[in-house]
């Protein structure tokens, strides 16, 4: 789902909960909108229902466009796969 390259989350949980995310990759999003959605998600439970709406609230506002990505849906897998790699550490 991405043109070329990668989309990557890194993620700090709290038990089944995110508490910080960041999201890079070789995607072109306007800054404000990737601060604002690292900031919606942290609180938010660890599943894509949640997640998804985050992401798709991020993305549908004014301003807010996306290169580099054929799909939002792309953005929320990363940070659960972020998440699931952290459950196979510990």
């Amino acid at each position: 789902d991405v043109a070329i390259g990668f989309v990557e989350a890194l993620v700090r949980t709290e038990g089944e909960r995110i508490a910080a995310a960041r999201l890079r990759g070789d995607f072109i999003a306007p800054a404000f909108v990737l601060r604002d959605l690292e900031a919606a998600l942290a609180g938010s439970p660890l599943v894509f229902d949640a997640i998804g709406r985050h992401v798709d609230e991020a993305f549908h506002r004014p301003f807010a466009a996306i290169l580099g990505v054929r799909s939002l849906r792309v953005l929320a897998d990363a940070v659960l796969a972020a998440a699931a790699a952290l459950d196979t550490k510990g």
